[in-house]
């Protein structure tokens, strides 16, 4: 492995230990993000890079076999009876999928902070997008996605949504003026407003109520449950691989710090 530093090495020896002729356990990795930076063309971007060096770090012991679908399917073909889902998810945080007391899953150690962000016309934009600006607004949103407050205020009848099948389909609606708002994180609103047409027309605010920021996990199904020490021995090792920097980098979010040896997460071997 290139540059590989000698707490990396302590890191991976964290890992379980199984014998060489073992095969490595396939996992099915789903990943709901369709859109750049996290999916490009297809086989490309975020996700892809963040499995594949996670497999590099698990070899031997567990292999991620990404899956990309819509959050919505996501919901209803996978995570309907949450004990019995026997996957990953990548890039997560428990409030999407309300299990904000991390109960219904388990969830691996932090990958990176992320925040969402609320997307409007710039002529409409105000200084600042509180629940008084928001009520009797139309909210464009993907199928799946979740926002507390946008959901508290829909469920009460003070905000309209309508459900669409991407965000850049709801970005482009909200330009052309056929809705007042949409919402996505900003790593994704940072790349989608690059297309021609769109940054220019379009302004970006926090999401009110201190509901902007959130850190991103990976969900593992209590039926992968033997996953979850190894995948976090093997996050500690990433959060050190210059790779993984390169990455961040690349797609615009801070990497974590590399974890001192007090922090690291210790893997028992797999039976």
């Amino acid at each position: 492995m290139p540059h590989t530093t000698p707490l990396l090495i302590l890191l991976l020896a964290l890992l379980p230990t199984l014998p060489a002729a073992a095969a490595a356990k396939p996992i099915p990795a789903f990943n709901t993000y369709e859109a750049a930076p996290f999916l490009i063309a297809g086989e490309q971007g975020l996700v892809p890079e963040l499995v594949d060096q996670l497999n590099r770090l698990l070899v031997g012991h567990y292999r991620l076999q990404l899956r990309n679908l819509p959050r919505a399917r996501l919901l209803q073909q996978h995570l309907r009876e949450p004990a019995q889902f026997d996957g990953v998810v990548m890039l997560l945080s428990p409030g999407f999928v309300g299990d904000a007391q991390q109960r219904e899953y388990l969830w691996s150690k932090p990958l990176f902070q992320d925040h969402n962000v609320l997307v409007m016309r710039a002529e409409q934009a105000p200084a600042e997008a509180d629940r008084a600006w928001l009520q009797g607004k139309r909210l464009l949103a993907v199928r799946g996605q979740r926002l507390r407050l946008l959901d508290e205020l829909v469920k009460n009848g003070q905000l309209q949504r309508e459900d669409f099948n991407s965000e850049l389909q709801t970005l482009q609606m909200v330009a052309a003026g056929r809705g007042d708002l949409t919402f996505m994180n900003q790593l994704m609103y940072r790349h989608l407003s690059r297309k021609p047409g769109l940054g220019e027309r379009l302004a970006a605010l926090p999401v009110p109520g201190g509901e902007a920021g959130f850190t991103r996990h990976i969900l593992v199904g209590k039926h992968a449950g033997e996953l979850l020490e190894p995948l976090n021995a093997a996050i500690d090792a990433l959060h050190c691989q210059p790779e993984w920097r390169t990455t961040a980098a690349r797609y615009g979010f801070a990497a974590l710090p590399c974890p001192a040896a007090s922090e690291l997460s210790r893997a028992p071997a797999r039976p």
